[in-house]
């Protein structure tokens, strides 16, 4: 093995959590499988998750951040375990860029994780979807709540009344 990958394997150098030393080997190749190589941004996860990078794609994106504050109250979990869960962890959560053509449907696809290396899943539970449409000085917009899957992901098409026109959008 020294042989085929040198002193530069990256399986030597990567961090545990204390959270995962607990858990049997066993289970640890499919924790690994479903946090780094379901991720469409494979690279931009392994920043976070290894040197606690945080890769941003807008250079204001940090004063959008402050700025967010959702229009109506934050309502209660659906489900009554799921407080109980997410009580100690951090969220992970993430979505795909999405590039469209014009007149084209324009979908939204996102995933709502919690803990390291993604080992709690957001599931059956609201979330609400915003975009700003002036950015980096507008105001954010609802534009829909819905409910995640079993896999804690939402998929969610902009209505034609709704659609954006041409440029860079965020959206929390």
């Amino acid at each position: 093995q020294q042989k085929w990958w040198g002193g530069k394997r990256m399986d030597y150098a990567l961090y545990c959590p204390e959270g995962l030393s607990n858990f049997p080997t066993n289970a640890l190749p499919h924790l690994f499988h479903a946090s780094y190589w379901e991720s469409c941004d494979v690279i931009a996860f392994i920043l976070r998750q290894i040197g606690g990078i945080e890769v941003t794609s807008l250079p204001g994106d940090n004063n959008m951040e402050q700025m967010f504050r959702p229009g109506q109250p934050r309502e209660k979990w659906i489900r009554k375990r799921t407080s109980v869960k997410l009580k100690n962890v951090t969220a992970n959560h993430r979505a795909n860029d999405v590039i469209v053509r014009e007149n084209a449907p324009q979908v939204l696809t996102a995933r709502f994780m919690y803990g390291p290396l993604d080992m709690i899943t957001l599931t059956g539970e609201k979330v609400d979807i915003h975009v700003m449409k002036d950015a980096p000085l507008g105001e954010w917009t609802h534009l829909s709540t819905e409910v995640t899957d079993k896999a804690g992901r939402i998929t969610f098409c902009i209505p034609e009344e709704k659609a954006l026109t041409y440029g860079l959008y965020p959206i929390k």
